[in-house]
């Protein structure tokens, strides 16, 4: 992608704003074996959910947004959110882990050379509900400590 298309979705992604805290997203597989030190090499998944928890707007193509990878089974300490799936019942649990969040670049929102981008909006559930970020904003200021 060109410096210029790189900016125009910038610009685009910057004034939608919509990766702020509790927004939900959708994390390719390939992305978090690029930028999740020690993520498994091998693995054939898709992908993962992940939570925003950045509290800051992009100023620039090397901001990054924090966020935590979502799973099905909690793995030591982990916030849980309910209906992230859209084909899973709405009481299905999923557990971010607070120990390592993952650092998103802008430009993992943009599709790259017609594919679909690694980052992509959960639209079936946007945004945690306003309960859960209560939840995981004091899961975070503990530090991740239950």
């Amino acid at each position: 992608m060109q410096d210029y298309e790189k900016e125009r979705w910038f610009r685009l992604l910057s004034f939608a704003d919509h990766y702020h805290f509790g927004s939900l997203w959708y994390l390719r597989e390939t992305l978090l074996k690029r930028r999740f030190v020690g993520y498994d090499a091998n693995s054939t998944r898709i992908g993962h959910p992940g939570v925003s928890i950045s509290q800051n707007r992009f100023n620039s193509l090397q901001d990054t947004v924090k966020m935590l990878i979502g799973s099905s089974r909690r793995r030591g300490r982990a916030f849980t959110a309910t209906g992230v799936f859209p084909n899973s019942p709405p009481e299905t649990k999923t557990y971010f882990q607070t120990m390592r969040p993952v650092s998103v670049l802008p430009e993992d929102f943009f599709p790259q050379d017609g594919a679909a981008p690694e980052v992509m909006r959960n639209d079936h559930k946007p945004h945690l509900t306003e309960t859960e970020k209560a939840g995981l904003k004091k899961m975070l200021r503990k530090g991740g400590r239950r």
